[in-house]
């Protein structure tokens, strides 16, 4: 039996993959940017915000809400864990 050679163009491209609704990992980047400051104002008022709630602005769209947790993390939020799961003010 003869196997098919696979060529360049019949590979998948993970930079064109889509995500929910058709995005691209980019659009999701800058989708999760953008969802920042409604989580961060959250925060300001409450003094938290659960992942839960965090979860509903992303729209439910686990890329999104992923992406937007690795940015708060870096801006230096607490992302909680497992025991305590909610987002708070930035660690001193």
């Amino acid at each position: 039996m003869m196997q098919k050679k696979i060529t360049h163009m019949e590979q998948c491209d993970i930079r064109v993959t889509a995500y929910k609704d058709g995005r691209t990992f980019d659009d999701c980047r800058k989708i999760a940017r953008s969802i920042l400051p409604k989580i961060k104002s959250q925060i300001d008022k409450d003094g938290h915000i659960s992942w839960n709630d965090a979860l509903a602005i992303s729209e439910h769209d686990a890329v999104v809400y992923k992406l937007a947790m690795k940015y708060l993390k870096q801006e230096g939020y607490d992302i909680g864990n497992n025991t305590t799961p909610q987002i708070r003010h930035r660690l001193i």
